[in-house]
C-alpha cells in the first residue's frame, strides 16, 4: 500500500460514522476489520499491530483475570462486524440455494437440520465386529489374528 493509499484510507476509518466514538488507533483496526470481512489476523496485520493488542480490547479477562485493557465498546463494534459479514455469506448461501445448487442445499440442511439430514448419526462398526473396545489392545489383536489364521474344517 503506497503512502497516500495508507492516508486515505486512514481518512476514511476517521470519517467512518460507526467508529466516531473511538481513539484513533482502535478505529483504524476496526476500519481494517470491516475491509477484511472480520478476519482478525489480516485486519492486524493492515493495522500494524499484534493480534495479542486486538484481543486486549477485545477480551474481557486474560489469564483468568479481569483485564485492564478490555474495552467493551470495542468488543461490540468488532462482534457487529463479524455479524454483518456472517450476514453476507448467510445471503450469499441463500443465493446458491436459489439457483437450485445442490451442494448449497445440502449445506443449509445438514448445518440446520442435523439430526434429520446428516448421516453422522448412523452407526457403522467397521473394526470390531460389534465387540467391545474396553478390552486391551494386545487381547484384540490377538484375537483379529486368530480369526485370520484360522483354516476351514475339511
Amino acid at each position: 500500500m503506497t503512502p497516500e493509499q495508507k492516508k486515505r484510507m486512514l481518512q476514511a476509518a476517521k470519517d467512518d460514522p460507526d467508529l466516531k466514538a473511538f481513539p484513533v488507533k482502535k478505529k483504524w483496526v476496526l476500519f481494517c476489520l470491516k475491509l477484511t470481512k472480520g478476519i482478525v489476523s489480516s485486519a492486524c496485520q493492515n493495522a500494524g499491530i499484534s493480534r495479542t493488542a486486538f484481543y486486549d480490547w477485545y477480551r474481557e479477562t486474560k489469564s483468568g483475570k479481569p483485564n485492564p485493557d478490555f474495552d467493551p465498546k470495542f468488543k461490540e463494534a468488532a462482534d457487529d462486524i463479524r455479524l454483518i459479514t456472517h450476514e453476507w455469506v448467510e445471503s450469499k448461501l441463500l443465493e446458491n440455494i436459489e439457483a437450485n445448487d445442490e451442494k448449497a442445499i445440502e449445506f443449509y440442511l445438514s448445518n440446520n437440520y442435523r439430526e434429520k439430514y446428516t448421516s453422522s448419526n448412523a452407526k457403522l462398526d467397521v473394526t470390531t465386529k460389534g465387540q467391545s473396545l474396553n478390552k486391551s489392545f494386545y487381547d484384540f489383536l490377538r484375537e483379529v489374528s486368530v480369526d485370520e489364521e484360522e483354516e476351514p474344517n475339511e
